[in-house]
C-alpha cells in the first residue's frame, strides 16, 4: 500500500517492486494506492478472488502519518467486513526500521 501519485512513474515503480517481490517470495503480491488505481479495495478483491485466505498489508510509507494511522485501518476494517473469512494483517510502516537506517547510512558513506 503506497500513497500514489498523479505522475505515472512513481506508481509504475511501486508496481514493479510488487512484481519483484512476487517473484522473490513466490506468493501473490499486489500493489495498491490511496490516490491512484488500483486502490486497496480493488487489489483486495483481486487477491480474494484468486483464493487468498490471508492478506498482509505492507504500508510503503516512511512515517506513521494520517494515512497509516487513520486511512489504512479504515480501509482494512471495511475489507474485514466484506471478507470475514480472510485474515488481514497490517505491518508497521518503514519508520524506525533498522534496515532503513542502514540503507541511509550506506548511501551517505558512499558519497
Amino acid at each position: 500500500m503506497a500513497h500514489g501519485s498523479r505522475l505515472p512513474e512513481p506508481c509504475l515503480a511501486v508496481q514493479a517492486l510488487a512484481e519483484r517481490l512476487q517473484q522473490t517470495l513466490a506468493m501473490p503480491v499486489a500493489a495498491a494506492f490511496l490516490t491512484c488505481p488500483p486502490d486497496a479495495a480493488t487489489a483486495i478483491e483481486r487477491l480474494v478472488a484468486d483464493g487468498a485466505s490471508q492478506i498482509i498489508v505492507m504500508p510503503y510509507f516512511l512515517h506513521a502519518g494520517r494515512h497509516v494511522r487513520e486511512d489504512l485501518p479504515h480501509l482494512l476494517d471495511g475489507a474485514r467486513q466484506r471478507h470475514p473469512n480472510c485474515r488481514f494483517t497490517s505491518l508497521p510502516c518503514l519508520e524506525g526500521d533498522p534496515d532503513l537506517d542502514r540503507l541511509l547510512e550506506n548511501r551517505l558513506r558512499g558519497c
